[in-house]
């Protein structure tokens, strides 16, 4: 792990590259020392989230830090005190967000939310009709991880016209994942195939993928 000094410098480094690729280099060096100060920062609250897990609370929080980067003022001191607080701030938010969502959660059993093996199927999931701007503004919150992994569950990622991929590239980017995205076979999957992949891909369990195939369903992104 980078001793304070050099894990100053390198944060800085990530904040201030202009270019995407040199950021995500970047910020995959950084990976092992953000995800230990954000476990650190999640302690007190324990680590069992119905629906979440210490490994979503990372991915989120990185992604947190990538946007405050920018911020981070190293005249002040290294950049280990501002870590811990942006983080102890950011874990307080997001176990608030938790327990919200579980109050508001009704339990769905796993068959109520399976996809085709075929892919999408009806009028509103016709892999054949382009995915629209309106579907992925429903995504637009969310973490660049689920966003990725719910175009690639609900088959979306075969709808995509010219002007999505671009940022499909983007996102694809941001989450630092192994290419081809979705992998090859992918698409002849069955559903239970399916969640496993995406849960191998993001370091989740499969559990966690139902509870952001659920979320999916109930924004109706497919209905759009």
């Amino acid at each position: 792990m980078p001793q304070p000094s050099d894990l100053t410098a390198i944060f800085l480094a990530a904040a201030r590259s202009s270019s995407q690729t040199e950021q995500n280099e970047i910020w995959q060096r950084l990976y092992p020392a953000l995800n230990a100060f954000a476990l650190r920062a999640l302690l007190p609250y324990g680590f069992s989230f119905p629906g979440a897990g210490p490994e979503d609370f990372v991915q989120e929080a990185i992604e947190h830090l990538r946007r405050k980067a920018g911020k981070y003022d190293p005249d002040k001191g290294f950049v280990e005190p501002w870590l811990r607080i942006v983080l102890s701030n950011f874990a307080k938010s997001w176990v608030k967000k938790q327990k919200r969502l579980e109050r508001r959660r009704v339990p769905v059993p796993v068959e109520a939310v399976e996809e085709p093996a075929d892919g999408p199927q009806g009028p509103n999931l016709d892999h054949r009709v382009p995915l629209t701007d309106s579907q992925l503004t429903l995504l637009a919150d969310w973490p660049v991880h689920q966003r990725l992994a719910a175009v690639c569950l609900m088959g979306l990622w075969q709808r995509m016209v010219e002007h999505h991929l671009q940022l499909w590239e983007e996102w694809i980017g941001k989450a630092e994942i192994p290419q081809p995205f979705p992998p090859d076979d992918f698409a002849g999957l069955p559903p239970r195939g399916r969640r496993k992949c995406m849960a191998h891909v993001f370091h989740v369990n499969p559990n966690t993928v139902v509870q952001w195939l659920i979320r999916l369903r109930k924004r109706r992104v497919a209905e759009v």
